[in-house]
């Protein structure tokens, strides 16, 4: 049997209990309501404007006009195969007289002018992922005797001979490979100038043409005004170069720089 005045301040402490959970409970829900109205404004009031500051972030300053002094270029051009102008990023080259109608044929009229008084200004970037492109002599033909082509019998009898030697000294064949290696980087006989990217290996012809690599086109051009004492680069306007597979020179590839 219970006693009635327990059961009775059971019921009283059962109600102050429940009591005071509603009261947390109508406390919490007061609380949260604040915290969920001051950070959903924040969110759904960024302006579109503020999200894209991608358009003002640029790498390199854009490339502007230049003058440059006429016989400043005819005497670098008459000395080397171009003349860099490092205002421009620009390499002055110069167009044969033979070449000059084929090359009006195959580009943009704006490059007309400059290509009538004998003169291509090329971007100094490769087509590829943007390098800087370089002058350089690349060889056309290596020496005789570093040349392994299997086809004559000069390479036959020197593989003949270097062979049993090497096998008696050593069963290793890195030396095999070394004594093949070394007469590699030494090239003779004939050069010719060309461009050449240090980064991945593209190679250009002295006038932009592309040659090998994995540049996507020839070397970009520039339209040039030429006066009597100055020659003006319009580096702010580019033109494409021609594409892979148009060879309007003729001139052979050289082995890398």
């Amino acid at each position: 049997m219970i006693d009635r005045r327990l059961f009775l301040l059971g019921l009283a402490a059962t109600a102050a209990c429940g009591d005071g959970g509603g009261d947390a409970a109508t406390e919490t829900s007061a609380t949260a309501a604040p915290t969920t109205t001051s950070t959903v404004p924040p969110t759904t009031a960024q302006p579109p404007t503020t999200l894209a500051p991608a358009p003002t972030t640029t790498t390199e300053a854009p490339l502007l006009d230049t003058d440059v002094d006429r016989a400043l270029v005819d005497a670098d051009l008459a000395t080397g195969p171009t003349h860099f102008v490092a205002a421009a990023a620009t390499y002055v080259v110069t167009v044969p007289d033979e070449l000059r109608e084929t090359f009006k044929a195959n580009l943009d009229a704006s490059l007309h002018p400059g290509i009538d008084a004998g003169y291509l200004a090329l971007f100094n970037r490769c087509t590829h992922l943007n390098c800087k492109v370089a002058p350089c002599e690349g060889a056309l033909t290596v020496d005789s005797a570093d040349t392994d082509t299997g086809e004559t019998d000069t390479g036959e009898t020197d593989t003949a001979e270097t062979e049993p030697a090497e096998t008696t000294e050593t069963t290793d064949g890195g030396a095999d490979a070394d004594a093949i290696a070394e007469p590699e980087p030494e090239l003779t006989g004939e050069f010719i100038d060309q461009f050449y990217c240090p980064c991945h290996a593209s190679t250009f012809s002295i006038l932009g043409e592309y040659r090998a690599g994995p540049a996507v086109s020839g070397l970009y051009h520039f339209p040039i005004e030429v006066g009597e004492t100055a020659v003006t680069i319009r580096a702010s306007t580019m033109v494409d170069g021609l594409a892979r597979d148009v060879d309007l020179s003729g001139r052979p590839t050289g082995l890398a720089c």
